[in-house]
């Protein structure tokens, strides 16, 4: 028992840590969550770029919450948690309860679920992986057993990963083509529980599917992200773009494995004797991979390493039963690395705690974002007594100024105001704006957006970074359009 609560204990203290540096030095919510929290002003069927799960689960954590980098980040690193216990439930099923329990938390302390947090709480990218991790834990067990509890939850959690990205698409093809190459797995073509799942699927997507099918703004997004007359080195670069985030966000238990057989207590498992499950799970990340490989090479799909966090889910569940160890030194290697990543999790609260608190600043997590807003609303409470109904400007300002309230403005970045739905540009005129750029103000940009409002003069306002000695400041530019539906005061 006291060996379960020290797995538990690393997993949970090692989640805790970006949480923790946002309470210390990192307060302001990074890019994407302020977007999120920014379109979570509605529950809409879809954004400009992805499905809407993103966009409610801010809204709800931001109303019930607040719209802080703290809550942000507990938030993600729950559902987080919630994606462990589905890949545990996993590795329970291919390999020992002991290699079970360690490749757990060599998953659960990877760094895209501790550093990553940080910068991408929110993220549909991040809110991938517990969806991700449900599906394959549930159809493996509905293949197993063919019961309805994991067909209908199979559904269920189909439904919630295409409402979160679209990219679950490649899924779905992988595990259905891995199961056509596993004989075991060929049998659940003929169970009618399948077809009743898929049609749930359908049926819980079905409002997406027509909001896709007369606004395709997400649509059009995703297929932005592919060139097709991409030159070769473009290609090639994606492609270490997909390596890369494997090599780095499935660190540290990567590298702890390796030492593991520089010391031989570890060793390759024989592939002869592998499991149905087991199987399955191999042709299953190999069929991924290769149609990321096809997208980023044939396709000139535009990759970043930090796309890659759902795929580190089959590529961990694939790759770890393949390691065999050491019976005889299992206790030196359980220490070791409960020992390890106890320390590397200190560390990196540590040495996040220095790095921003003493040493530098974060231009966006130590942004005085709120207290700009709270000066500038001051100054258009001094001026009109209605409004403000919109917030504009650059993307960091847009989305992160609109936060506070109330009345709550809805943040829009200028560079999209005639996309979004919820731009009204009779409530602009009756409640008025207030444009935020950080620096200079992109005249170029809210002629394109706003053509009746030409350059004007700007207020400036200079406020020093949150929770740093470095001295560093941020300077802003505003301007007001000016609201009709009341008077300008003194």
């Amino acid at each position: 028992m006291l060996r379960i609560d020290r797995y538990v204990l690393i997993a949970g203290f090692s989640l805790l840590v970006p949480a923790l540096l946002a309470l210390l030095v990192l307060p302001t919510p990074a890019s994407d969550t302020r977007e999120a929290f920014t379109w979570g002003h509605f529950f809409s069927l879809e954004t400009v770029k992805h499905p809407p799960m993103m966009q409610w689960i801010a809204g709800l954590t931001a109303r019930l919450l607040g719209p802080t980098a703290f809550w942000a980040i507990i938030v993600t690193q729950l559902l987080n948690a919630i994606a462990v216990l589905y890949v545990h439930g996993v590795f329970r099923l291919v390999v020992d309860p002991d290699r079970a329990r360690l490749f757990t938390l060599l998953f659960a302390t990877n760094f895209y679920l501790t550093a990553s947090a940080l910068p991408f709480a929110l993220n549909a990218d991040v809110l991938q992986i517990v969806s991700w991790a449900a599906i394959v834990f549930h159809a493996l067990r509905a293949a197993d057993s063919n019961k309805w509890q994991h067909w209908l939850a199979l559904a269920l959690w189909s439904a919630a990963a295409v409402y979160t990205k679209y990219t679950v698409l490649v899924l779905f093809v992988a595990l259905g083509l891995a199961s056509l190459a596993v004989p075991q797995y060929r049998k659940i073509w003929l169970q009618p529980y399948l077809y009743v799942c898929a049609a749930v699927g359908v049926l819980m997507v079905s409002p997406l599917l027509y909001a896709i099918a007369t606004r395709t703004d997400s649509v059009g997004h995703a297929e932005g992200l592919l060139a097709w007359d991409a030159p070769v080195g473009w290609r090639i670069f994606n492609l270490w773009q997909m390596a890369l985030g494997l090599l780095l966000y499935l660190a540290p238990g990567w590298i702890i494995l390796a030492g593991g057989f520089l010391r031989r207590d570890c060793r390759w498992a024989g592939g002869g004797g592998a499991s149905p499950e087991v199987r399955f799970l191999r042709v299953s990340n190999a069929v991924l991979l290769g149609i990321l490989a096809l997208l980023v090479l044939v396709g000139g799909l535009s990759f970043s390493s930090r796309y890659v966090a759902p795929f580190l889910i089959l590529f961990a569940l694939a790759v770890c039963p393949l390691v065999e160890f050491d019976r005889s030194r299992w206790a030196g290697i359980e220490t070791r690395t409960l020992r390890t990543l106890t320390v590397t999790a200190t560390l990196m609260l540590i040495a996040g705690t220095l790095i921003y608190g003493v040493f530098t600043s974060h231009d966006v997590m130590q942004e005085p974002s709120f207290e700009a807003a709270a000066a500038i609303r001051a100054d258009w409470n001094r001026r009109y007594s209605c409004g403000p109904a919109y917030l504009l400007g650059d993307i960091g300002s847009a989305n992160g100024m609109a936060l506070t309230g109330p009345p709550l403005p809805v943040g829009i970045p200028m560079d999209i105001v005639q996309q979004v739905s919820w731009f009204d540009p009779g409530l602009l005129k009756s409640k008025g704006a207030i444009v935020v750029y950080r620096d200079a103000v992109n005249w170029g940009e809210v002629a394109r957006a706003l053509p009746a409002v030409g350059p004007r003069d700007t207020q400036t306002i200079t406020l020093p970074m949150l929770r740093t000695r470095t001295g560093a400041t941020y300077t802003y530019r505003y301007f007001f359009l000016p609201p009709a539906a009341c008077a300008a005061g003194n």
